[in-house]
């Protein structure tokens, strides 16, 4: 008497169906990190770059007033010619490098969260393409989150 259990078919699909799911897994990853490719240190710098020059031309105002309005409160004091203008100067200049410093760490911050934030994209997109097997799907995502990940805050 022979007993066939017929799973050699079953197990045989199964194997190829899983191999067809690591090749979908595997094409969809290799689609995200290439639409993500784009995301390079000139992508992240431009974005500190951009937030200096939005933010250095008010900072040059609020010294520009600090220094006019130290100027005529001297001058009204009759210490324009004196050590002490030579001391408030100083403190005015301080206070402009200060702001041009916290600036520069401003603009590294946003770089830093941009970098964060199309990292953690791109790690959930590998994941669902991971747990869905679906590479036409995650190549449709990750086109879509690029556009948004791209755009200037």
């Amino acid at each position: 008497m022979c007993f066939s259990s017929g799973d050699g078919g079953a197990a045989a699909r199964a194997r190829a169906d899983e191999d067809a799911r690591q090749a979908r897994i595997k094409a969809g990853t290799e689609k995200i990190n290439q639409t993500f490719s784009q995301f390079d240190d000139s992508f992240y710098q431009k974005r500190a770059d951009d937030f200096k020059a939005f933010s250095a031309p008010e900072a040059e105002r609020q010294y520009k007033d600090a220094n006019r309005d130290l100027l005529f409160n001297l001058a009204r004091s009759g210490n324009l010619a004196s050590s002490e203008r030579a001391r408030q100067m100083g403190v005015v200049d301080r206070e402009r490098d200060m702001a041009a410093m916290r600036i520069a760490d401003k603009g590294q911050e946003y770089a830093n969260n941009a970098r964060q934030q199309v990292e953690q994209n791109r790690t959930d997109l590998i994941n669902q393409t991971m747990a869905s097997g679906d590479d036409t799907l995650a190549a449709n995502q990750a086109r879509q989150r690029v556009g948004m990940l791209s755009s200037s805050p």
